[in-house]
């Protein structure tokens, strides 16, 4: 009966390090604009090999504190020799903490975060906040 359980403990063994490779963790850089945010994002695959971008801030200040007339923060991913797309909305909530989840079918991109006027925007602001360089998925 004691090899079951050495077997189960080389499985969850081998689980674990299989999945540490699943997930790539990036921090973004302090900002000029917004120096007190503490922002990362996570990249791992779903079942239908899309690239899951988890963001996460920390500190962030409200839009309207970092750009005249802002009124939420877009991430926003750049694909070389493709364009540069809206990943969704990013909603600071009060205890300045904010998070988006989303999808996008590219292994490699640049990531940034801008602040808008609102969140149906198909072009940057110019009011980057965040920003990472290019970063590649697992």
């Amino acid at each position: 009966m004691r090899w079951y359980s050495t077997i189960g403990l080389a499985c969850a063994i081998a689980a674990v390090l299989v999945c540490n490779g699943c997930v790539k963790n990036y921090t973004f850089p302090p900002s000029e604009k917004a120096p007190a945010t503490m922002a990362e994002v996570k990249l791992s695959r779903d079942g239908n090999g899309n690239v899951l971008v988890d963001f996460k801030a920390k500190h962030m200040a409200t839009p309207e504190l970092v750009s005249d007339g802002a009124k939420i923060y877009v991430l926003w991913a750049m694909i070389t020799d493709v364009g540069t797309f809206n990943l969704g909305r990013i909603e600071v909530n009060k205890r300045l903490n904010a998070k988006l989840s989303t999808l996008t079918p590219f292994d490699e991109v640049s990531l940034f975060v801008t602040a808008e006027k609102g969140g149906k925007v198909l072009t940057p602001s110019a009011d980057v906040i965040l920003e990472t360089g290019t970063i590649k998925a697992p």
